[in-house]
């Protein structure tokens, strides 16, 4: 499946979440869908991270390497050890990426978890959104795994 493809899934599973969050008589903010929605979509392509044509890959590997310029110019300015720290894990990131086997370790329930878990420090609900969109990156694909 194509990246449009898993987008749009991804992005009609999370609207028949919230219209069945809705229909049950779960209040949701307007602010929190739209943030929902934001987080859906780099998380229904997330999976194929691990692949160097996709189109996350490309986006992760640009904003990285911008992120990156952007510490080493912020230590230089500030003298911040803590930017170079940042920078260097962009870094390794973007080089452990590379040698990571397409629909490996990316393609598992486990990666899922361990990557929406972060945003359940700001709202437990965007876990929730995360996990979703990742899941059906992998419905769609139909390579569920532990």
């Amino acid at each position: 499946m194509n990246w449009p493809s898993h987008l749009a899934f991804g992005l009609v599973l999370y609207a028949a979440f919230i219209f069945s969050s809705i229909f049950f008589g779960y209040h949701l903010e307007v602010l929190t869908i739209a943030i929902g929605a934001i987080i859906t979509i780099p998380y229904a392509l997330l999976p194929d991270i691990d692949h160097d044509m996709s189109k996350i890959s490309q986006v992760v590997e640009i904003l990285f390497l911008g992120a990156t310029v952007v510490a080493i110019a912020g230590y230089f300015y500030s003298k911040k050890e803590e930017l170079l720290m940042v920078a260097g894990f962009l870094v390794a990131l973007l080089f452990v990426t590379k040698f990571l086997r397409h629909r490996g370790i990316t393609h598992t329930i486990r990666f899922g978890i361990a990557a929406a878990l972060p945003l359940a420090l700001a709202n437990p609900l965007y876990a929730v959104f995360a996990f979703i969109a990742f899941m059906s990156h992998l419905a769609a694909d139909m390579h569920l795994k532990l």
